[in-house]
């Protein structure tokens, strides 16, 4: 059964009580399928950058209104001064202070320095007294050191 619609034509093959398709040109039909595919890919990944770049500029906002809360300037490896001069401290050390984890991991994403040491001489692992949350500031702080210098050796922070 064949039947014609606009410049198209349809073949219709009837088995049992119904008709089913048939496609005369099989090629075209897998090339449409692939052109769809890419298309669906492309703009699933499309979708997934647009959801990683505002996750990443939700924790921006994040990691700004800590700043902003705690008198911190706008760089996170800035240091807060006290009122005489003799006292300092970095957003990285307060957020551990205040067992922040989440703030503590967002500020090592947004390029916090882990070795930076207070007025004290304590960096951010000496503040740390959780196991889980000290190898995942280890982890991301060598991580970044072997990102910007990849030729000499990282420090060793414990």
């Amino acid at each position: 059964m064949e039947s014609i619609c606009g410049s198209q034509k349809f073949v219709f093959e009837q088995v049992g009580g119904r008709c089913r398709l048939v496609c005369e040109d099989d090629f075209r039909s897998v090339v449409e399928t692939e052109e769809h595919r890419s298309l669906r890919k492309a703009r699933r990944e499309a979708a997934e950058k647009e959801r990683r770049s505002s996750k990443r500029d939700e924790q921006r906002k994040k990691v700004a209104e800590f700043l902003r809360l705690k008198k911190f300037g706008s760089d996170v490896n800035a240091p807060k001064t006290s009122c005489c001069g003799f006292f300092s401290t970095y957003p990285l050390q307060e957020a551990a202070r205040d067992k922040h984890w989440k703030m503590v991991l967002l500020l090592m994403q947004c390029g916090a320095d882990a070795k930076k040491k207070d007025s004290f001489g304590k960096t951010v692992l000496d503040l740390v007294d959780s196991p889980p949350v000290r190898d995942h500031i280890l982890q991301l702080h060598l991580r970044r050191v072997t990102e910007q210098e990849p030729r000499t050796k990282p420090e060793k922070l414990i």
